[in-house]
């Protein structure tokens, strides 16, 4: 975790070398260049490149939970996984330069996915129906984009698999400070540890809904 500096260069090609890494977090600073390969790391749960200045196509990616590359200079098409039945939970690729359609085979792709954010970019084309087969989607934002056509009808059972307490979206008034932390009881990027020691998700994006800024 080196988020929230002011590092600047581009991102060693040895990090596709990182066979154990978990967690990997540099959001916030002044990356620039491509996305080094990082196909290999087949542990790789949680990537933060958000707000950088990375540019290039989005490589091919592990099995990940949660993917963070949010106001960039990316470009390419949607990225889709090496294989199907991807553990991916949220993707942000707010503000960056993807273009081309939003693939039909999302739901077969990323089949437990919570939370897509695409704003701001320049995807077009209907939308297709398959979107409507991601069953556990809570927050979806396609909004500054070229898209066209109809809106699928089928978007108004949009998450309603799933018990609701199996994600939460946490918001600004979450308290990280208030949770007991001790040498057993580490807080990561993307997960707390409650009083009990069980590790739950605690995934955090900002997003805009009808002028309302919230995280």
């Amino acid at each position: 975790d080196t988020s929230s500096n002011r590092f600047s260069g581009s991102l060693p090609n040895c990090i596709s070398q990182l066979g154990g890494l978990h967690i990997l977090n540099l959001r916030g600073n002044h990356f620039s260049g491509s996305i080094p390969n990082i196909c290999n790391l087949q542990f790789l749960e949680f990537l933060d490149l958000s707000k950088n200045a990375l540019s290039g196509q989005i490589p091919c990616l592990p099995s990940l939970t949660y993917l963070h590359l949010s106001e960039n200079n990316l470009s390419g098409t949607f990225p889709l996984p090496l294989s199907l039945n991807s553990d991916l939970k949220t993707i942000y690729l707010r503000y960056n330069q993807l273009r081309g359609s939003i693939p039909s085979g999302i739901a077969e792709a990323f089949p437990k996915l919570r939370v897509l954010l695409l704003k701001g970019n320049l995807f077009e084309g209907v939308i297709s129906n398959h979107i409507c087969y991601l069953k556990y989607l809570r927050l979806l934002d396609l909004s500054n984009n070229m898209l066209s056509g109809q809106i699928p009808s089928c978007l108004c059972s949009m998450g309603l698999f799933g018990g609701f307490y199996s994600f939460q979206f946490q918001y600004s008034g979450f308290n990280l400070s208030a949770l007991p932390i001790s040498p057993y009881n580490m807080l990561l990027p993307g997960y707390y540890s409650d009083s009990n020691g069980t590790l739950s998700e605690l995934d955090q994006e900002e997003f805009t809904t009808k002028s309302r800024h919230d995280y």
